[in-house]
């Protein structure tokens, strides 16, 4: 369930998701099977969501937050969806400063078939 808006430092405002048990159990067993994965990247911190959100505007100069968080916060919103399915995205970072680069490209496509996670998270 969508409900709302938020922002974080750095100019960035977001639709809040309310805490869904079932996401939070979802990311929680997909950190569990990937830090053998990641395990051999200790030079990159790997971060993981605590608090998921979709991102509706970033890296705003301060005078276009300001005007459009004095708007954004006072607005009302509420929504839902459902999903089939997820996309594991990638992209390139700079081998110098580490920032991002390039556009996400697709890495896996995963079905959500509503089976237990023994059974769907086996292909991890």
């Amino acid at each position: 369930m969508l409900d709302g808006f938020g922002q974080y430092p750095f100019h960035t405002i977001y639709v809040k998701m309310e805490d869904d048990k079932k996401l939070s159990k979802m990311v929680k067993v997909m950190r569990l099977k990937l830090k053998p994965v990641l395990k051999g990247f200790e030079i990159f911190k790997t971060t993981y969501l605590s608090d998921p959100h979709l991102t509706i505007a970033r890296r705003m100069t301060e005078a276009q937050f300001n005007q459009a968080w004095t708007e954004w916060e006072k607005r009302k919103f509420s929504s839902s969806f459902n999903t089939s399915n997820i996309l594991l995205l990638k992209r390139s970072v700079n081998e110098i400063d580490f920032q991002p680069q390039g556009n996400y490209k697709v890495v896996k496509h995963f079905e959500l078939t509503g089976q237990e996670e023994k059974e769907q998270l086996t292909l991890f």
